[in-house]
């Protein structure tokens, strides 16, 4: 989260994303990206960047969130 680059290979922006998401400014659909040059290929921006990122990971709502991804892929990845 702190300096995630993720967003400039997979060819989108790097906002709204994870930040946001954890601290529930945004929903998950709103946060999750496609990438078109790989049809099965989804992920979330780091997002906003924020002063305590690591924070952010003991977040509860984190917790929230990855259960829900969990419903809706196969694997998650966290960069």
């Amino acid at each position: 989260i702190r300096h995630g680059q993720m967003h400039q290979y997979l060819s989108n922006v790097s906002t709204p994303g994870l930040t946001d998401l954890i601290g529930e400014k945004i929903t998950i659909e709103e946060a999750i990206k496609y990438n078109p040059i790989h049809s099965n290929l989804y992920f979330i921006p780091r997002g906003t960047i924020v002063d305590n990122p690591t924070e952010l990971l003991l977040h509860p709502h984190f917790k929230e969130v990855l259960s829900m991804l969990a419903k809706q892929y196969q694997y998650i990845l966290i960069s």
